[in-house]
């Protein structure tokens, strides 16, 4: 299999390819923008933001981000670490009170580190995520540290943490560290006046089963993003780059610790083997003598994808509104960082 080398000129997206695979995936609408030498080098939109009333998707098109907040919570959190407010191995229960966690035993050995990399063994969520002031008792499904489970819950709490270490809420770390980068971006409250939301559309592509872009009051460190397809390759460039960040926390960030057993969502072990696991914030797929740094997102009808590869620094971003937009990823991703199996494999 031919590697992409660095200096490579980065290809043209075939806008054909594309448009064929948004209408097979049933996807309106879809913006996509690639990275080279860790710099936005094009971004290219199509389709409408809602097939009720057809506006063509531009570059400041606001979208869903979904766990694509994560990587972004995930860059704010070490810049607290730099700056020695948080200490990733340190007990977040100690000084925390978090009265869903019972479990007091375990509980001590949960920290930022294990949030980070989906090792705490705590559920992907217990009750709604969109409810703040649920009760539901958080159970572990091993100790933490010992294995991998994509845990929203994990996120939430670190984010809990991190507001009363910082005594600052995630909106606000978010402004102070990326504001001049993504200004149209927001965790929390609502969207600028200025800016044009897309619509979620079901498997179909029908608004019917569809829904408008959300507006929490309350961020979530874990899903409640809503960007820009240009805004998070900004950060993404950042993220490649090491900008922001000191040489060794941006090392720590990047630096796969645990290897994923092979049977979240479902997949079998065979199909990915030891090829997938997680950094703090960041899938990693290490495979032809790479290895990419990735994250998907699902909020249902709004699906979004991101990989990047630091050792030819390309990458690529892309937001879609429709629930068939992860099946976009092949397509999209090849002409930046080459194959994105396992990863297609795993999340399919």
């Amino acid at each position: 299999m031919h590697r992409i080398a660095a200096t490579e000129v980065l290809p043209k997206p075939d806008d054909s390819s594309i448009l064929a695979a948004m209408r097979a995936a049933a996807v309106p609408g879809l913006a996509v923008a690639y990275l080279h030498d860790c710099e936005v080098e094009r971004v290219a939109t199509y389709g409408v933001v809602d097939v009720d009333l057809p506006t063509q998707v531009t570059e400041t098109t606001i979208f869903e981000a979904a766990s694509l907040s994560k990587p972004v919570f995930a860059y704010l959190l070490m810049q607290q670490v730099d700056s020695g407010r948080i200490d990733l191995d340190a007990p977040i229960l100690r000084t925390l009170d978090y009265p869903r966690i019972r479990d007091a035993e375990q509980a001590v050995a949960v920290t930022p580190r294990l949030a980070l990399s989906h090792s705490t063994g705590l559920p992907n969520w217990a009750g709604s995520p969109r409810d703040w002031e649920r009760t539901d008792t958080l159970e572990f499904a091993f100790a933490p540290g010992s294995g991998f489970r994509y845990s929203g819950e994990g996120y939430q709490l670190a984010q809990v943490y991190a507001e009363h270490v910082t005594g600052r809420s995630l909106e606000a770390l978010f402004r102070a560290s990326l504001g001049a980068v993504m200004p149209l971006s927001v965790f929390g409250g609502s969207l600028q006046m200025e800016v044009s939301p897309a619509a979620g559309h079901d498997a179909e592509g029908s608004r019917t089963g569809g829904r408008a872009i959300g507006q929490w009051t309350r961020a979530n460190a874990a899903y409640t993003l809503r960007t820009t397809v240009t805004e998070y390759a900004r950060f993404v460039a950042r993220v490649c780059s090491g900008e922001g960040l000191s040489r060794a926390a941006h090392a720590e960030m990047l630096r796969p610790r645990v290897r994923l057993a092979g049977d979240e969502w479902g997949a079998k072990p065979e199909a990915i083997g030891a090829r997938l696991g997680w950094a703090l914030g960041w899938g990693t797929q290490t495979a032809d003598g790479r290895t990419l740094h990735f994250h998907w997102g699902d909020n249902g009808p709004f699906k979004a994808f991101v990989a990047f590869d630091a050792e030819t620094r390309r990458g690529v971003v892309y937001f879609a509104n429709g629930a068939g937009g992860l099946k976009l990823m092949e397509t999209l991703a090849a002409p930046a960082v080459g194959s994105v199996r396992p990863i297609s494999v795993w999340l399919d």
